[in-house]
């Protein structure tokens, strides 16, 4: 907004309605009592404008006439305006073609703009297309290949809710060699079963080039079977054994069980309810031998998309009580749903310090698992050193997906500095088409002056003359109408400074009564003891006696 000038008597009549605008344009920035002032004066000094152009344009008969039908103290104030007018005017000819001239370079930079604008419109274009690459490129590698359905994916590592009412198996010729091995050397008794179910299906061993499996059924060390199903990242293991039928009647016990469990959570009960009920169903229905040949035993597949490779898990040692595999399931449970979110990649919801804080309680209570758990749990398995085993394998794992984090890290960076370059040419169109607005709105308050004039032109001088009066009566109306309630406001805060005047002097009139009143009764009592009977010359010459 530039500042509002006054007008000389040379300036075009095109010029003269700016400072009106400009003034109305800061007037709506300004404080409400600021406000009407400044729309209250800006208003008189468009009458008064006006008024002078058109007794300028009158013929000299005309003019006097039309001055007669102004009132004297609106023909003093004009008098007065215009007086003042030409003793304060600042405005040049060399200020006018300054003027013109940042008009016409405002109209370069607008036409620049536009240039600027048709290049930032390609640029934005390369930088969505960019975005879209790096986004195809998360979602790539977010993607898994595997058949293991577990409870945490690749961007949260758990619900509560998904893994409760999906049946989850897995078939150990789809799990990673790699990871079969790792549990191998860290839990060389606890994780045998497991470690040969990676090459059930897939490994060449013995010169057997084919293999057939079936899902649910692990193969350990080509001459044992058992079955292993899961349920979210609660996986139920059978015994193993050399006979493939009995394999068979086992995994069909377990899908018993989970089909009943899943079920239960469906209809909204909670999960650990849900095991133990379908738990006691089955012993029921099967009977307590074929339980107890069964020989289940519980664990925990757990994921770290993050931390550790999406396709490696690690798994907690197996134990036959039920009540403590969910007690641990449930800490793991809260762990994890502490990361969870419906979105592509964990950093654009939780920061690096919160993905670290989460994985060192997860691997504190992953350590306090293996150690405290499993077939082979005693002095040794909850030693210092069994501790300090599991904690470098788990650090080899992070280690080991170290370039896979960076890899995400720098896809976060890359989408967050196009979503900010995105943001920020957004602001510049923003600004671009106010600032068009604002041009192409003032276009149109000079066209409906200019409209206002030409339309003024036609009526009568007279009739011009009048409706100016008016005006300017009503501005005065409204100025009156303030000055009286200013006039009101001092009066009301002399009326409050009188009350409270009134409320000093009534207190200090009642401590003078008070006062008064106490000296009084002194009076009376010297007076009453000064006439009793017994008063003697000592008394009178004022030695009272206590």
């Amino acid at each position: 907004d530039r500042p509002c000038q006054k007008q000389d008597d040379s300036t075009p009549a095109s010029q003269i309605q700016e400072p009106g605008v400009k003034k109305a344009c800061l007037a709506e920035q300004a404080p409400a009592g600021q406000k009407s002032q400044r729309a209250a004066h800006v208003s008189e000094e468009v009458l008064f404008e006006k008024l002078r152009q058109l007794l300028q344009r009158l013929p000299p008969a005309f003019r006097k006439a039309a001055i007669g039908e102004v009132p004297q103290n609106m023909r003093r104030a004009l008098e007065l305006w215009m007086l003042d007018r030409r003793t304060q005017a600042t405005r040049t000819d060399a200020e006018v073609s300054q003027k013109l001239c940042q008009r016409s370079g405002d109209i370069s930079e607008d036409t620049s703009d536009d240039s600027s604008h048709d290049s930032s419109e390609s640029i934005e274009a390369e930088a969505d297309c960019a975005l879209a690459l790096c986004d195809t490129t998360a979602a790539c590698r977010g993607t898994s290949g595997e058949e293991v359905i577990s409870m945490s994916n690749d961007s949260s590592d758990m619900s509560e809710q998904e893994p409760d009412t999906h049946v989850v198996v897995f078939s150990g010729a789809n799990v990673p060699d790699k990871t079969s091995s790792s549990m191998q050397e860290e839990f060389p008794t606890e994780v045998a079963a497991e470690g040969g179910s990676g090459s059930h299906g897939s490994r060449r061993s013995g010169g057997i080039i084919g293999r057939t499996g079936v899902r649910g059924i692990v193969n350990k060390k080509d001459n044992s079977y058992g079955a292993c199903l899961n349920i979210g990242i609660f996986a139920l293991t059978s015994k193993f054994g050399r006979d493939l039928a009995t394999a068979l009647d086992h995994l069909a016990i377990i899908t018993m069980l989970i089909q009943r469990a899943r079920h239960g959570v469906l209809d909204g009960d909670d999960f650990e309810d849900c095991m133990r009920r379908a738990l006691v169903e089955t012993e029921s229905e099967v009977g307590v031998e074929a339980m107890e040949d069964l020989g289940l035993k519980f664990s925990l597949t757990l994921s770290k998309s993050y931390w550790i490779n999406c396709h490696t898990k690690v798994y907690t040692p197996r134990i036959a009580c039920l009540e403590t595999a969910l007690a641990y399931r449930r800490q793991f449970a809260e762990l994890q749903q502490a990361l969870y979110h419906r979105g592509s990649s964990l950093l654009n919801k939780f920061s690096v310090a919160d993905l670290a804080d989460n994985w060192h309680r997860f691997s504190a209570l992953y350590i306090e698992a293996c150690c405290g758990l499993g077939e082979t749990q005693s002095i040794v398995a909850s030693s210092p050193k069994r501790r300090e085993a599991v904690a470098k394998r788990l650090a080899a794992l992070v280690e080991a997906n170290s370039a896979e984090r960076e890899k995400q890290l720098r896809a976060w960076n890359c989408r967050q500095m196009l979503q900010e370059e995105r943001l920020q040419r957004q602001a510049a169109r923003t600004e671009r088409r106010a600032l068009l607005r604002d041009r192409r709105a003032m276009v149109r308050e000079d066209r409906k002056l200019s409209r206002e004039d030409k339309a003024l032109r036609r009526k009568l001088p007279s009739e011009l003359v009048q409706n100016l009066v008016r005006r300017w009566e009503r501005l005065q109306s409204l100025r009156r109408r303030r000055e009286a309630a200013v006039l009101q406001q001092e009066r009301a805060k002399r009326r409050a400074a009188a009350l409270s005047n009134c409320k000093k002097l009534a207190k200090q009139r009642a401590a003078a009564k008070v006062e008064l009143r106490r000296s009084r009764t002194e009076r009376e009592e010297r007076w009453r003891w000064l006439n009793r009977r017994d008063l003697t010359m000592a008394d009178l010459l004022g030695q009272r006696a206590l």
